[in-house]
């Protein structure tokens, strides 16, 4: 995507062959080669957790980690929901999750991504 001097990639990806190869990297290479030739002078590489797997990729790649901050808000005399995926309270679903064979995890995710947002 391109929005006023930015590029933001919306999503990537590969085989697992190309991994070897370091195939992200040429692709975000070529990315940021091809908004520098259409103007862009910023690269949103967009959130991630810090200390996660993206947020080290992008470290690596040069780029200085900006806090961000969510706003949230909770009806009167309610509890903040729990939304930090890395919560140990999450583990358990998540290693049941892992487990499910692939076609009812296909079947079920929709239904379940629905209450997420």
């Amino acid at each position: 995507l391109y929005h006023r001097g930015t590029v933001m990639p919306f999503w990537g990806g590969g085989t697992w062959s190309a991994r070897g190869l370091r195939a992200n990297e040429r692709m975000y290479y070529e990315l940021m080669t091809h908004a520098r030739r259409r103007g862009c002078t910023r690269f949103d590489f967009g959130r991630s957790k810090t200390g996660s797997g993206p947020y080290a990729f992008k470290k690596n790649w040069g780029f200085t980690p900006a806090p961000l901050t969510y706003h949230e808000w909770s009806p009167p005399g309610t509890a903040p929901r729990n939304i930090d995926p890395t919560d140990a309270g999450y583990s358990a679903k998540i290693a049941l999750w892992k487990r499910l064979p692939l076609p009812v995890a296909n079947r079920l995710g929709p239904w379940i991504a629905r209450g997420l947002g």
